[in-house]
């Protein structure tokens, strides 16, 4: 871990060179060393202030360095060399270079240029200006000078922008006065946080230490508001563009949630913010906790190594874990095949650290936003908060935690669930201090907590609610707390299936069923309709999300889920107190949640001994119903296109057929053997009128009564 944070503190750290007098360079490496004793022969020896004869006499001995030493730094990634340590290496080689380059561009020039210029400077920006250099990278470099580009800027410029071109390196160059990339800061946010994190590499330091010192001068204020305002905007619309989740199949690892560019983001709010100049500042500017820095270190490390491996593997530029590299990156990062496929092994991995660094990283966007105030303002906030109960306060449309109030989960851990009952009553998000003391207090949800009537009863209130369940639930996993409650769930956090048919991971694919099921509440798609109604009318939807919360638990567990995942919900169920009756509803959805779609689409729905079959595993209308959702759902939710027409037509099909057997009881002839145990136990619904005007006409094509309003004595 330390070699980590060492690799870290290198990686982000940008700093200020010593304004003196003169030329500098950046940090003498021993790859600088290597560079300049493998060329210093050859320099010597080409004809003086002649670019072009020292470009060719030089060009092959430098490319001849620079493939030995990528050919070293890649045979370090393949031995196991973690992803800061790569990107710091590819970074120092380029420094080598550039600065070298810079150094015999000098000596071309002649004395009299070279007594009469106010000089430039070499800055390296974005990626690499942090020291982060995948092997496909980019090289962002501007020349930057205090005034006018006379001949020695003109000179450097070229010569190295020429060599570098020719060693065949992909260079985004800019060349500017001072006022010039101050004023650019000023229109264009991509070239203010590319400068931001600008990094000296070779020439007059004394114009670097004048460019940030402005730059820090005019940052502050509405500006740093408006900054870090349009970055979290900007970084919504990038989520969404990339699929808005962590837990895609094929993540982007550079520009998705939790891919990189979330914890760069995090880092340039706290540059702007704070000034920050070195990762490590995250501590003691209490963005994060010691803790969280370790873990921000691994995770960074992994998904870094990550990059590294697909560039190495692609031969450039490659940022998406598609499914066919998964399988080679797996293997390449050591992840074979066991007890589960190697490559779903790694795929886990990517998600726990994605998802991770992407908690991390909107941990410090948070922080720095809610920027600590004066005891003033501490005392306003307490005066302008409204009392909500249980110790929390609501306070521009957050639920807070005042700093009196810190033991209340202590005082009654039942309030670790009932806040978020709070939030899914009242529509308002959990604050940063709640959040964090949510975490702070996991170690109460203990075995008495998992069995409290009192618990049980908020997390079904929780899921009676029409909206925001979803919402509700993944923060309750984000935060812990529905692992802790429901320590099964544990099993399939963050677990893959490698195949092209399922989109997410196993718990987020739990979460977009939710989704859905919202969804179909508001849905004005006319083939959804006959969804919308059955969901609006169900008597206890708490089942149903149960069911789909616990319909893919077995798959933690290996081949053969269903059954396992009937067993474990039984568990769960029966240790969180549900009565036998609803123990017996969700664990038969869980059991047939694949089967109504297997008949559907595989067997032959004019067989009427099959419908009254189904109906009798079914036994009454309520869990058809609620089946018949759950079916929708689960192929909804596996991803885009999965669902389809025609499986719709095939699914109603088959449940209007068994809502007549359930109702009407099976046709006659097949009533003794098969049917007559679907008839004694739907006696009592075939007394109600058919809430559903398609049964109705179903009934009338085969030549039955149209149902009759419900009146004593009805049907028997």
């Amino acid at each position: 871990m330390a070699d980590l944070v060492r690799s870290l503190t290198r990686l982000f750290r940008w700093g200020s060179p010593d304004p003196s007098p003169g030329v500098a360079y950046a940090p003498d490496t021993a790859v600088a060393q290597r560079f300049w004793s493998a060329l210093e022969t050859d320099a010597l020896a080409a004809p003086p202030q002649d670019g072009e004869a020292l470009r060719h006499t030089l060009l092959p001995r430098v490319k001849q360095f620079i493939q030995q030493e990528r050919s070293q730094i890649e045979a370090a990634h393949r031995h196991g060399a973690g992803g800061l340590e790569v990107v710091a290496l590819h970074a120092d080689l380029v420094d080598a270079v550039i600065s070298q380059l810079f150094r015999l561009a000098e000596e071309l020039l002649l004395q009299d240029v070279r007594d009469h210029t106010e000089g430039c400077a070499i800055v390296a920006l974005g990626g690499y200006g942090r020291r982060e250099l995948n092997p496909g990278s980019d090289v962002d470099v501007m020349f930057l000078y205090p005034r006018r580009a006379d001949e020695y800027v003109t000179t450097v410029l070229h010569h190295v922008l020429y060599f570098l071109w020719d060693l065949g390196f992909t260079v985004g160059h800019s060349c500017r006065s001072l006022s010039d990339a101050l004023r650019m800061m000023d229109a264009d946010n991509i070239a203010f946080t590319s400068m931001l994190e600008a990094r000296f590499l070779a020439g007059n330091s004394g114009v670097f230490a004048e460019f940030q010192e402005r730059m820090w001068r005019n940052l502050h204020g509405r500006r740093v508001q408006q900054y870090i305002a349009d970055k979290l905007e900007e970084q919504d619309r990038r989520h969404q563009k990339f699929g808005g989740s962590v837990y895609l199949q094929e993540p982007n690892i550079k520009e998705g949630p939790g891919g990189l560019r979330d914890f760069h983001v995090a880092v340039w709010i706290a540059r702007a913010r704070h000034r920050l100049a070195d990762v490590t500042d995250l501590s003691s500017l209490n963005l994060l906790t010691p803790v969280e820095v370790a873990q921000c270190v691994q995770d960074l490390d992994f998904l870094l190594r990550v990059r590294n491996e697909l560039h190495y593997l692609q031969g450039g530029k490659h940022d998406v874990l598609s499914l066919q590299i998964q399988v080679p990156v797996a293997d390449n990062l050591g992840y074979h095949d066991g007890p589960k496929y190697g490559v779903e092994q790694f795929m886990q991995q990517y998600y726990r650290r994605a998802g991770g660094l992407h908690q991390l990283s909107k941990r410090v966007t948070d922080r720095c936003v809610e920027r600590p105030g004066s005891q003033v303002e501490a005392v306003m906030k307490k005066l302008r908060a409204r009392d909500i109960g249980d110790d929390f306060v609501e306070l521009n449309r957050q639920i807070h935690i005042l700093p009196a109030q810190q033991n209340c989960f202590r005082d009654d851990p039942v309030r670790l669930l009932k806040i978020f009952w709070y939030r899914q009553e009242m529509g308002y998000d959990l604050s940063l201090d709640a959040k964090e003391a949510i975490r702070s207090h996991l170690d109460l949800i203990d075995d008495p907590f998992r069995r409290s009537n009192r618990v049980l009863g908020f997390f079904l209130a929780i899921l009676r609610a029409p909206r925001g369940v979803a919402a509700t639930l993944r923060q309750m996993h984000q935060l812990g707390v529905l692992t802790a409650y429901i320590p099964e769930f544990a099993r399939i956090a963050c677990l893959v299936q490698f195949d092209a048919y399922h989109r997410y991971t196993v718990d987020e694919h739990t979460f977009v069923l939710l989704d859905c099921l919202e969804a179909l509440y508001e849905t004005e798609d006319p083939r959804l309709q006959e969804f919308r109604r059955i969901a609006g009318e169900l008597r206890k939807p708490e089942i149903l999300k149960l069911a789909v919360l616990l319909h893919d638990v077995g798959k933690g567990e290996g081949h053969g889920h269903v059954e396992r995942g009937v067993a474990i919900a039984e568990e769960v169920l029966a240790r969180l107190g549900l009565p036998a009756g609803d123990i017996a509803a969700v664990s038969f959805l869980v059991a047939q949640h694949l089967g109504m779609a297997h008949i559907a689409e595989r067997r032959d729905l004019d067989d009427e001994r099959l419908i009254i079959e189904f109906a009798r595993q079914v036994e009454n209308e309520e869990l058809l119903r609620m089946l018949y959702l759950l079916t929708y759902l689960d192929i909804n939710a596996v991803g885009p296109q999965v669902w389809t027409d025609w499986k719709g037509t095939l699914l109603w099909e088959l449940f209007i057929k068994t809502h007549t057997i359930l109702t009407r009881g099976p046709p006659d002839g097949l009533d003794g053997g098969v049917g007559g145990g679907v008839r004694r136990r739907t006696g009592r619904a075939t007394s109600r009128p058919h809430a559903h005007p398609l049964c109705a006409q179903h009934l009338q094509r085969q030549g039955g009564p149209a149902p009759q309003a419900d009146r004593a004595g009805a049907a028997g």
